[in-house]
């Protein structure tokens, strides 16, 4: 494929906010990300659980990348590792600029379940069953 085909990162990281600034930090992120995102064509997801977060970022590939690298610099989180990254043929967040809100308490509990065994863990080690069972619960947030 081309330099800058569609492309989709999925990466998780620990987030180092504390209870008390966690809202008022997500807004922010909020409200940065849908600006830089919509002026790149950027959709993407990002999920907060269990003091962890997972984004999932498609776009042209050298403006994925070069986000990934800004939020790589982000100091409200650590031990950014990529999990998954390739070229697609089309976007699974059409709709969605940067973030939704997710009320399935099912799906969350169930991927806290699994963060849970890896939070206090160097990201960098997930075994691939890990990284497949965490990637499983990531798609079922796309556009239905």
């Amino acid at each position: 494929m081309e330099l800058n085909g569609l492309y989709r990162v999925v990466y998780i990281s620990h987030s180092v906010i504390t209870d008390e600034k966690l809202t008022d930090e997500l807004i922010d992120i909020e409200k940065k990300a849908s600006t830089y995102n919509k002026h790149r064509a950027i959709s993407g997801c990002l999920i907060y659980c269990n003091h962890m977060f997972i984004q999932t970022l498609e776009g042209a590939k050298t403006d994925v990348l070069s986000l990934v690298d800004i939020i790589q610099h982000d100091k409200r989180h650590s031990g950014l590792t990529l999990i998954f990254s390739e070229y697609i043929q089309g976007r699974n967040y059409n709709n969605w600029s940067q973030m939704k809100v997710i009320f399935d308490e099912t799906l969350l509990s169930k991927l806290s379940q699994s963060l849970e065994e890896v939070a206090s863990l160097p990201l960098n080690t997930l075994s691939p069953e890990k990284v497949q069972e965490i990637m499983l619960y990531v798609s079922r947030f796309q556009d239905s």
